[in-house]
């Protein structure tokens, strides 16, 4: 079994190498679980034990994915310790009236405030999470660019393709989502955009829009 400084001083010339910020994000049993790595079942032992620690002192770490990860740390070869400070991904509500949580254009909006929507658009609840979601700054010079070839729509709003992409980004998606209550920018940024970049979720400040109903779940109301 490997032992003493030599291998001591490599260990840490490697961990700080795959990243410093990794390393000093962990607590005292996380980082023993990576040094005891070559010895059989102490590191799953000392990470699991690291892990509940985390979870303790950092309670924003909690959550099914970070839960599932120190599990699976558990199970022989794979290190424990090292899939921690992954953040959880954060949940959207969604109320309908109907059975379906599709809008009558297919896409449908989330907001990451419970109370903002709830009970008030329907009695059906609806959840989406975070998970791929691509943010909707990063998507505008895409729409934009999709908006200008699209010169019956600047004609109609009266507005620039800037304009009109930027209404993509609202700051309260429950008091006015902008451009996503539009059916007819909507399609032309989703045709343009979206679909072909294989998107189908995209988030706002405070909101979630979903193009596919099989990433959305039922919720359920206490």
């Amino acid at each position: 079994m490997p032992g003493g400084k030599p291998y001591l001083d490599k260990t840490f010339s490697r961990l700080k190498s795959a990243g410093g910020d990794a390393w000093e994000g962990m607590n005292a049993l996380q980082k023993a679980s990576l040094l005891t790595s070559p010895v059989p079942l102490v590191p799953d032992a000392l990470g699991l034990l690291g892990d509940m620690q985390q979870y303790v002192e950092q309670p924003e770490s909690r959550g099914l994915l970070n839960y599932g990860l120190s599990a699976l740390g558990l199970l022989p070869f794979i290190p424990a310790g090292v899939t921690k400070g992954v953040p959880a991904p954060e949940v959207f509500h969604r109320f309908t009236h109907g059975p379906k949580p599709e809008s009558r254009g297919g896409h449908m909006l989330f907001a990451s405030d419970f109370d903002k929507v709830a009970n008030s658009y329907g009695g059906n609840y609806w959840v989406a999470d975070s998970t791929e979601a691509v943010d909707v700054k990063k998507l505008l010079p895409d729409f934009e660019k999709a908006l200008k070839n699209r010169p019956e729509l600047l004609d109609a709003y009266q507005s620039s393709a800037k304009q009109l992409a930027d209404s993509f980004d609202p700051e309260d998606i429950v008091n006015s989502a902008g451009a996503w209550d539009a059916e007819d920018l909507i399609e032309a940024v989703y045709l343009d955009v979206l679909e072909p970049k294989g998107i189908s979720k995209v988030q706002t400040a405070d909101g979630l829009v979903v193009f596919d109903p099989s990433l959305v779940t039922k919720g359920i109301l206490e």
